[in-house]
């Protein structure tokens, strides 16, 4: 077997998201960043790809599931992966957004490693491009603790690998402005990635100062940086866990962190789209320089 390659062309628009360390707010901005660009009109489809749990199928009310492992055997019995079979393990979390859910130890099958991970995500894919505008996956941390911090967002896992080769947009998920300067100082294996990445500081503290340009931050890394205001201890979701962009339009109370919130999701959702137009079109200017 040798890795597929992706072609941009046959791919939905896919956003992966990723965290230097657990934590660290990963999940939460998958999910309130799926359901804005769900309330957007865009039919979303939510990954739940974290490798140590599975918070984002259990913050949307359901139980975690062996949709991956499921899948890949299909795909390895029957060299191809049906929208039918895809659908058996579909649930549906709000109007225009789906949840493939996630199972702990999907990573123990052979299935999803090496090609064989890669070679699924591609074919799962192509599949989803029928019935999904958007794939959002919550890649969550490659590290399994808090420390060390994961400073180069490397992929520990041909899962997502093949998700990051194929993606429009990376939101890096971090907790501190000290980050960001440290990100850009350690040479890594990431570089492809740069232009294609979002950096949102969750977690930020009201009383301390944005620090972009004390911290001697890059320009290019500022101007694709956004800041989310703690709330409820780092987890943009009230108890009930219903999120904090479902729950604003009804609140009859709204602090002014949570409107700056709200802001900074409607911001980063603005840039994701932007980014996505950017490549629709480079699609289009590729496809036709080749067709000339």
């Amino acid at each position: 077997m040798i890795f597929q390659i992706h072609n941009p062309q046959d791919l939905p628009k896919t956003i992966a998201v990723r965290g230097i360390s657990r934590q660290v707010g990963t999940t939460s901005i998958a999910a309130n960043l799926a359901l804005m660009l769900a309330q957007r009109g865009e039919s979303a489809l939510l990954l739940d790809l974290c490798l140590w749990n599975c918070d984002l199928t259990r913050l949307f009310g359901h139980a975690p599931a062996r949709a991956l492992v499921d899948l890949a055997q299909e795909l390895d019995l029957d060299e191809a992966l049906s929208m039918d079979s895809i659908d058996g393990y579909i649930k549906s979390c709000r109007p225009n957004l789906d949840l493939l859910p996630g199972t702990e130890h999907w990573l123990e099958s052979s299935l999803l490693q090496a090609e064989n991970g890669w070679n699924f995500i591609h074919s799962f894919l192509i599949r989803a491009v029928e019935r999904w505008s958007i794939v959002i996956a919550d890649l969550g941390s490659h590290v399994p603790s808090t420390e060390p911090r994961d400073n180069t967002f490397l992929p520990s896992c041909a899962v997502h690998a093949s998700i990051l080769q194929a993606v429009t947009s990376i939101v890096g998920v971090c907790d501190s402005i000290e980050y960001l300067k440290l990100w850009q100082e350690h040479a890594n294996q990431d570089l492809d990635f740069y232009g294609k990445t979002i950096y949102v500081i969750n977690q930020h503290r009201s009383d301390l100062p944005f620090g972009l340009d004390r911290y001697k931050v890059n320009p290019r890394m500022r101007s694709q940086s956004h800041f989310i205001p703690a709330l409820k201890s780092g987890l943009v979701a009230d108890d009930d866990g219903l999120f904090f962009v479902e729950r604003i339009p009804h609140a009859g109370d709204v602090s002014g962190e949570e409107k700056k919130a709200l802001r900074e999701f409607q911001d980063l959702a603005a840039q994701v789209n932007r980014q996505i137009l950017h490549k629709g079109e480079s699609d289009r200017s590729a496809e036709s320089f080749s067709s000339a």
